[in-house]
């Protein structure tokens, strides 16, 4: 058997489920104890990716749903518009990229909070994403905790989001 290097950015790279952080249970109740096991839905084409994001950030006491397909994420948010607190939806995937899917959600529910992550270097500008109403955007590989702070800073009430991101 290979040993495997673990990898510090498990978003987005070369990865393994055991490379979650350590101690998921106890960060998992002391999240929930403050109220912060808000639902999320992580949108990524590549199941490893949407698995190692599920794992992660269930780990900070979210509640988390995956989807592997744009189309079946968008059927999702569908059946129950008010279910998710959160998307986090990959740029590039097959039949409806990313910023397409994040137009249809705020259709299906404006104000519900984006956030758009990468691996591309090409990226669409902030102006762009802001003014489809996508909170921000992250560029794979992104590490756990500044994943963690861009959903606390996308979950904060709206008044609070325009000063942080000004």
């Amino acid at each position: 058997m290979k040993n495997k290097k673990k990898n510090k950015f498990p978003l987005g790279a070369a990865a393994t489920i055991a490379d979650k952080p350590p101690g998921i249970a106890p960060k998992q109740r002391r999240a929930a104890s403050l109220g912060l096991a808000k639902h999320i839905l992580i949108v990524d084409d590549e199941t490893l990716i949407a698995q190692m994001g599920k794992e992660i950030l269930e780990g900070f006491g979210y509640r988390i749903t995956t989807c592997t397909s744009s189309l079946k994420a968008l059927e999702t948010v569908r059946k129950n518009p008010k279910n998710f607190d959160l998307v986090i939806t990959d740029l590039c995937m097959p039949r409806m990229n990313g910023l397409e899917l994040a137009r249809e959600l705020i259709l299906l529910r404006p104000g519900l909070p984006i956030i758009l992550w990468t691996g591309l270097s090409d990226k669409p500008s902030a102006n762009r994403v802001k003014q489809m109403g996508i909170i921000g955007y992250l560029t794979k590989p992104v590490p756990p905790g500044e994943l963690n702070r861009a959903i606390r800073r996308a979950l904060k009430p709206k008044a609070e989001v325009a000063e942080a991101v000004a």
